[in-house]
């Protein structure tokens, strides 16, 4: 009713395939630790996430607005202050992506 366009973002996530899931090369980073411990502890929960994200990705791709950015942002070092949560550093990595693609939305119309 209001010609509002509408987007959805695919998050990334530590520990889905892909560059989400690489320890970096820093073991004494906060990246390292959260990762590993989530390769160590939560095999279940990578399995459950991975599954989500392999169909998310796949009806993300079918969609007009729907941006995947899971690929973002990685566990290099410190982009993470968990294993679900992305640290200032990260949120701001993810936000010039969502920036640019708002911007590009506003000069393409």
């Amino acid at each position: 009713a209001l010609e509002i366009e509408y987007i959805t973002i695919l998050q990334p996530v530590m520990g889905i395939k892909g560059v989400q899931s690489k320890l970096p090369r820093d073991k004494n980073s906060v990246d390292y630790e959260l990762l590993a411990d989530l390769n160590k502890n939560r095999s279940d929960y990578i399995k459950i996430l991975n599954s989500f994200y392999d169909e998310a990705k796949i009806i993300c791709k079918e969609l007009s607005f729907c941006y995947d950015l899971s690929n973002i942002a990685p566990p290099n070092g410190q982009n993470y202050t968990d294993q679900r949560h992305h640290s200032k550093k990260g949120n701001y990595i993810i936000a010039k992506e969502i920036y640019q693609i708002i911007k590009e939305k506003i000069i393409n119309k």
